[in-house]
């Protein structure tokens, strides 16, 4: 009896997995059309991110409901929907990517760039005096 009903439970997450999965991979779906080519060019560079950090997301959830599913059912294991689904998930990146690319003029790869034309004042701290220690050991009690 214990075995049945653990085989049922199974089953269950076995069925619930490949909707999970089936759900993430129409998610997906939906956000590649709406970076068609024709609709992509209306998009900002911040939806465009949004959409990017989206499919991610997506991804990394859908990554782990279907190694669930492999451990579950060996089956799956290298299956269509997995391989359908990274081609679905490289096509979008590479659209993003792409469009956002083409938006940004080139701008060479440094955190310390200056986006705008403004200068940055410099301060400057006051030079402090410093004893110096000539390593005599009789002035080492002048030093502290």
């Amino acid at each position: 009896m214990a075995k049945e009903v653990n085989a049922s439970d199974s089953q269950n997450r076995v069925l619930f997995l490949k909707c999970k999965i089936s759900a993430l991979f129409e998610r997906a779906k939906r956000i590649e059309d709406e970076i068609s080519a024709d609709k992509i060019s209306a998009l900002t560079i911040i939806e465009l991110e949004v959409r990017s950090n989206r499919i991610a997301e997506i991804k990394s959830a859908f990554n782990l409901a279907h190694d669930s599913l492999e451990e579950l059912d060996y089956n799956e294991i290298g299956s269509k929907v997995r391989d359908d689904f990274d081609e679905l998930v490289i096509t979008a990146e590479v659209r993003i990517r792409g469009q956002i690319q083409k938006r940004q003029p080139n701008q060479p790869p440094c955190s310390t760039f200056c986006h705008d034309d403004t200068t940055v004042e410099r301060t400057t701290v006051p030079e402090l005096k410093l004893p110096t220690f000539s390593s005599g050991y009789t002035e080492f009690a002048n030093l502290l």
